[in-house]
């Protein structure tokens, strides 16, 4: 390897970024996963929901 490559490989694993949480992974990857509540009618991206087993607006788990 030559310096620069050695230097950049070095620096990079040096570096100790933050860990992701389940939740900031779940709010910004992959949107776009529609879902309806068949009890209120809410149609809601799951991807974004915080708890992505219930309906965002009446918390009922009869999603499809």
């Amino acid at each position: 390897m030559t310096p620069e490559v050695r230097a950049f490989v070095n620096e990079y694993a040096r570096r100790n970024p933050p860990p992701i949480t389940v939740k900031e992974f779940i709010k910004n990857h992959n949107h776009e996963i529609w879902k309806d509540c068949l009890d209120c009618g809410e149609h809601f991206d799951l991807r974004k929901q915080l708890h992505i087993d219930r309906c965002p607006k009446c918390e009922s788990k009869n999603i499809k």
